[in-house]
């Protein structure tokens, strides 16, 4: 059986990446950190079993205000961790809509940057992974979170805010009915 379930309409998914060193800190003693940021913002996390190079992948859903009060509270923990005024948190996209998140002459990218005050990068990869790392930096974490909201909200509108189906090493996808679930 598979670790992914899919959510409810109203709800989306995305995979945030952090530092596999700082997986520890994140779940916090018996999963006490992650059961207080589940708790606090109404989002559900969890953790890939298997890690991706150097990074761990945190599936967060829920609606998106609590998945993005939820990366308000990652980002806070990998802030902490890394002792750095700014800092980044990484989210998984479909490499098929990260063209779409730039936008003609990166009007997409530089809108969503200037109303979350983040700053966000898109990896360009010629690899044959299905996804690209959306990276967000800031020194404030609101804006941080801001970013991530904007982010789900357009990935959303391209339709492809449900988790991927590759979520989980050994997970099986779920019947296709025509929509993308990579996110």
């Amino acid at each position: 059986m598979s670790d992914w379930k899919r959510p409810r309409e109203s709800e989306c998914s995305v995979v945030v990446l952090i530092p596999t060193s700082l997986t520890g800190n994140l779940v916090g003693k018996g999963g006490s950190n992650i059961k207080l940021i589940e708790h606090s913002s109404g989002a559900s996390l969890s953790c890939e079993k298997a890690d991706r190079g150097n990074e761990k992948a945190v599936i967060v859903s829920g609606p998106i205000p609590c998945i993005a009060d939820a990366a308000k509270h990652v980002s806070h923990l990998v802030r902490e961790a890394l002792s750095q005024p700014e800092f980044t948190i990484k989210l998984s996209v479909p490499a098929s809509v990260a063209p779409k998140l730039v936008g003609k002459q990166g009007n997409c990218i530089r809108q969503l940057m200037a109303n979350s005050g983040a700053r966000i990068t898109i990896e360009k990869s010629d690899s044959p992974d299905p996804n690209r790392s959306v990276g967000v930096s800031a020194t404030a974490i609101e804006c941080i979170s801001a970013a991530v909201a904007a982010i789900l909200v357009k990935l959303e509108e391209l339709g492809a805010s449900n988790p991927p189906a590759h979520a989980a090493p050994g997970a099986r996808a779920p019947p296709f009915d025509g929509r993308e679930y990579d996110v």
